[in-house]
C-alpha cells in the first residue's frame, strides 16, 4: 500500500503499447476563446464571423434565435466563467441569453437567464457560475434574438473543482488530467510516465493497488 501525503507519486510504465481510446471530449480546465480552432469537446451551432473586438482578440458572434457554443466534459466541473457583451446600434441591449447544464446533452436546464438589460452593450462584462457537479454539457444559447441585437461571448473557461481536505486522487499524462474512465495510448515509447496526485490538503491518499493492461 502507498500513502500519499505529499503532492504526487510518479508511475513508470515501461514498453508498453496498450490501444487508446481517448474520448472527444473535453478534459478540465479547458478553455475557448475565438482566435483559435475550437479545442476538444467544444461544437458549435452558428456559422457565423466572430467580431473582430473580443475581450481578448476576436469573440464568439450570435446573432440568431437557438444559436449556440457547447462544450461536453468527462468530469465534475468547477467554476466556469465568461464575457458577454450586447451588439446592437447603441441603445439598451433586448433578447434573451441563456447558459444551461445537462447531464446527458439531451435535457437541459437553465443555469443563468439574461433577460434585455441584464447584458451589457457598452463594454465586455465577466459572469462566473457554478454548475452542478453532476453537468457533463454546457450550453451559451441565444433563446431569442431580437431585431437589431446580437451577442458576443469571449474567453469561456470551464475550472476544476477546487479541492477540499479529504484525500482526492488525479493522474495526468504529460501534464495533461486523466479523467476516471479515459485509456491513453502509450504506443511504442520505451518509457511513460503517469503522475498520480493528491488534490486533499490534508488527509493522506492511499493506494492499495495499481493495474495496467492492454
Amino acid at each position: 500500500m502507498i500513502k500519499l501525503l505529499s503532492k504526487t507519486f510518479i508511475v513508470l510504465v515501461v514498453a508498453c503499447s496498450a490501444a487508446l481510446q481517448m474520448n472527444a471530449q473535453a478534459i478540465l480546465p479547458t478553455h475557448r476563446n475565438f482566435d483559435q480552432v475550437a479545442p476538444t469537446g467544444w461544437s458549435d451551432n452558428h456559422g457565423n464571423l466572430p467580431y473582430p473586438n473580443g475581450q481578448t482578440g476576436q469573440a464568439g458572434r450570435l446573432n440568431a434565435s437557438n444559436q449556440y457554443f457547447l462544450v461536453q466534459f468527462a468530469e465534475e466541473p468547477g467554476a466556469v466563467s465568461y464575457y458577454l457583451k450586447g451588439q446592437n446600434t447603441g441603445s439598451a441591449w433586448q433578447g434573451t441569453f441563456a447558459v444551461e447544464e445537462s447531464t446527458d446533452g439531451v435535457s437541459y436546464t437553465v443555469l443563468h437567464n439574461f433577460v434585455n438589460g441584464d447584458i451589457n452593450s457598452g463594454a465586455f462584462v465577466l459572469h462566473t457560475d457554478a454548475p452542478a457537479i453532476t453537468s457533463r454539457y454546457l450550453r451559451f444559447r441565444l433563446v431569442e434574438k431580437i431585431s437589431g441585437h446580437n451577442l458576443a461571448i469571449d474567453e469561456i473557461t470551464v475550472s476544476t473543482p477546487i479541492p477540499g481536505t479529504a484525500q482526492e486522487i488525479n493522474v495526468k499524462q504529460n501534464g495533461n488530467n486523466i479523467p476516471s474512465g479515459f485509456s491513453i495510448n502509450v504506443g511504442n515509447a520505451p518509457a511513460t510516465n503517469f503522475v498520480i496526485e493528491n488534490l486533499g490538503s490534508v488527509d493522506a491518499l492511499e493506494i492499495t493497488s495499481i493495474q495496467l493492461s492492454g
